[in-house]
């Protein structure tokens, strides 16, 4: 007689059948018991999740801390996650892969992974909702628990409470259940920082993170003007405002700009990206004219490199432009001034250049790149407020009141000093 038997996920069976005459035997042997198998069974669990109730900014990192487990020991689960919403579309949901040593996220359709990155690899991995940051997300195996400090970072559109839920599976095929763990309440960004428009300022000291002589740099700012006015501009006829570079003089480099009205030149309001000569006088550059109102809320992001400046207003290119004394390419306006930029002893600062002219109103989220960002980034920074990791050398969110220190979360360690008529004050 044969017998069939289905095969235990966890033990290994062997059914033996001997005749004998007039009579079949069957023997069930137990070649691996549970006290000698290094397999226990049963599914893996989800352990804790530190902190389990949290609000906070959108474009503010949060790291959670989830902590997972399996009978059979941390090396026994095949992959982790975590999911923040309901609903696999439209969410967060991050999985770690233990068989790949991989991150992933799915996309905003919740239908495909995005990524497949080593967790502490220089990468970052986005969809609409946000961030993974794989460089700073980290996984810790001890005994049989898992601890995956997953760091996040929410975009604007992700505004609203969401559930945390924890999942796990093991290489047997045990799933654990959807748990829900705790809620996240993502809030939109609340303060800025507030510039007086006659002594206020951030100070940062010199890097060659903010030169463009050697690199590509991407700047990139939301501003708020008081007025279109401005009350401690340069001289005229330029009437303008540099409100933020790096240019003392002798040590010119890059500036933002931005023209006060009545501007002699029928330059009022322009908003540019100037790249200069050590020495300074004319720079060349990239810039907009468009019509500006008080309050209005300006999305600015500028590309300084060697060779050529661009500037985006609210997410969309408006102008690229060439400095090289090397041919121009397609795409690019004629040099205006032939500009080899040098990296000098300058300090950066917002909200001034130079201590010769001040913005009036408010500046959000300042960052800084050590590389050109493409233009789908630029709109997706715009758009959701998801900022690459990748190359970010500086960022002040200027979403909390931290006194006279600007705070850069960008993990590179510029603070800066904030000094002058520099208030925090509702965005």
């Amino acid at each position: 007689m044969n017998t069939q038997c289905k095969r235990s996920p966890i033990l290994r069976q062997q059914f033996i059948t001997t005749a004998w005459p007039g009579l079949a035997m069957i023997c069930l042997l137990f070649l691996s018991s549970p006290a000698k198998s290094s397999l226990r069974s049963g599914p893996p669990a989800n352990v804790s999740l530190t902190p389990k109730s949290i609000t906070s900014p959108a474009g503010t990192p949060e790291v959670f801390e989830a902590v997972y487990s399996d009978p059979s020991g941390a090396s026994n689960l095949a992959e982790v996650s975590l999911r923040v919403g309901n609903a696999n579309a439209k969410s967060f949901y991050v999985k770690y892969s233990a068989v790949w040593n991989q991150l992933y996220m799915l996309n905003d359709a919740g239908t495909a992974y995005l990524g497949g990155f080593a967790p502490g690899s220089p990468h970052t991995i986005t969809n609409g909702q946000g961030v993974l940051d794989c460089a700073r997300t980290t996984i810790s195996p001890q005994g049989n628990t898992l601890t995956v400090r997953w760091r996040l970072i929410p975009s604007g559109v992700f505004v609203g409470s969401h559930s945390l839920y924890m999942f796990a599976r093991n290489r047997q095929g045990y799933e654990s259940a959807f748990q829900s763990m705790g809620t996240w309440k993502v809030i939109s960004q609340t303060l800025c920082l507030h510039f007086d428009g006659e002594t206020a300022y951030v100070q940062v000291p010199d890097s060659n993170d903010f030169s463009p002589a050697s690199h590509p740099i991407t700047i990139a700012a939301w501003i708020r003007p008081d007025s279109t006015s401005f009350p401690y501009c340069q001289d005229a006829p330029d009437s303008c405002v540099q409100w933020a570079g790096k240019g003392d003089p002798g040590y010119r480099e890059w500036a933002f700009r931005t023209y006060s009205i009545p501007n002699a030149q029928n330059r009022g309001n322009r908003t540019s990206i100037y790249v200069f000569n050590p020495q300074g006088g004319e720079g060349d550059g990239s810039y907009f004219q468009d019509t500006m109102s008080a309050g209005e809320k300006i999305f600015i992001t500028a590309v300084v490199t060697p060779d050529f400046t661009r500037i985006y207003k609210n997410g969309v290119l408006r102008a690229s432009n060439w400095h090289s004394s090397k041919p121009t390419p397609p795409g690019f306006n004629p040099p205006y001034v032939i500009v080899t930029p040098v990296h000098g002893p300058s300090d950066l600062r917002v909200g001034t250049e130079d201590f010769e002219s001040y913005w009036f109103g408010s500046i959000s989220r300042f960052r800084i790149w050590t590389r050109e960002l493409s233009a789908s980034e630029i709109s997706q920074l715009y758009q959701a407020d998801v900022a690459p990791r990748t190359g970010l050398a500086l960022e002040y969110l200027f979403d909390s009141d931290t006194g006279s220190v600007a705070v850069d979360t960008s993990g590179k360690g510029h603070n800066g000093v904030i000094g002058g008529g520099a208030v925090f004050q509702s965005w």
